[in-house]
């Protein structure tokens, strides 16, 4: 049951993102504070999860193979800018106490490791002045689309 739920939830994010090309191409500006990704499995860092599970049934490898088919497909639709904050374990677990740690690990060395298929990538330090981010991020959307910052 859990194997279908996964499935279905995979299926419905890929269900939203088929909106996000059209809207693209009309010139709509979509921001999203996540990406779906296909090089590590793992629902903690927007990829599989299902492929982050051991299937034992046809049923549940089937319904893998599908959802990296999904996630694919997903992260094949380059976007213009990723801006990815970075921080270390221990300061995400002081800022979101209810996380696990060991999960906050996980995903504080993986999270910076992903390529995105390729897209543009804006490391940024999550430690950093809230002021700096906020005006980093700013000036590379502007560069992103084009725009001169005056």
């Amino acid at each position: 049951m859990t194997t279908l739920v996964i499935y279905l939830l995979s299926r419905w994010r890929a269900h939203k993102f088929h909106r996000l090309p059209g809207l693209c191409k009309r010139g709509v500006i979509v921001i999203t504070d996540r990406y779906p990704q296909a090089e590590v499995p793992g629902f903690y860092f927007d990829g599989t999860g299902l492929g982050a599970v051991k299937a034992e049934s046809w049923l549940a490898r089937k319904l893998a193979a599908r959802e990296l088919r999904l996630y694919q497909w997903m992260a094949s639709h380059l976007p213009t800018l990723v801006i990815r904050l970075n921080i270390d374990a221990d300061t995400a677990h002081a800022r979101k106490p209810d996380h696990k740690l060991s999960m906050l690990r996980d995903k504080t060395s993986v999270i910076p490791t992903l390529h995105f298929n390729g897209a543009t990538i804006l490391d940024l330090d999550g430690r950093d002045p809230y002021a700096e981010v906020l005006d980093a991020s700013l000036h590379a959307i502007d560069a992103a689309l084009g725009k001169s910052n005056t």
